[in-house]
């Protein structure tokens, strides 16, 4: 993808940032990586960094991942959103995406994160795009 973007990996261990940062990297993908480790400074990072996507773990051990999603639409909310989950069920992949989400993706397919990224990307620049039209007629 040619196009430079910011993605925010809410992440709170070590080892899963690196290999998700691994992963982006290695799809080919041209983006600048953010990153946190909990919920309380999600408000200035978000402000801070402007990310056109956030990737966030599904289930952690001081939070739920649906509570970040409910407070990253309440700051930013045409910022699409991607869960990541080891072995996901059918019912949370429909709960989130019902709840704003645009994936929840498996981590053990190498694939499926830099297919949702390029989607939430494209998606971004749309809404974007149409924004800037509609403020310019």
């Amino acid at each position: 993808m040619d196009i430079p973007f910011v993605v925010l990996l809410i992440e709170p261990e070590d080892l899963e940032f690196e290999l998700l940062e691994q992963r982006i990297r290695f799809a080919g993908l041209t983006c600048r990586m953010g990153r946190i480790r909990a919920v309380d400074n999600l408000a200035a990072t978000l402000s801070e960094l402007k990310p056109n996507v956030i990737v966030c773990e599904f289930q952690m051990p001081d939070f739920f991942g649906l509570e970040v999603l409910r407070a990253c639409r309440s700051i930013s909310p045409d910022v699409p959103f991607i869960f990541i989950a080891d072995r996901p069920r059918q019912f949370d992949i429909d709960v989130v995406k019902r709840l704003g989400a645009m994936a929840l993706v498996d981590r053990a397919d190498r694939d499926e994160l830099p297919v949702a990224l390029r989607r939430a990307v494209n998606i971004a620049l749309e809404k974007s795009t149409y924004r800037s039209f509609r403020a310019s007629a």
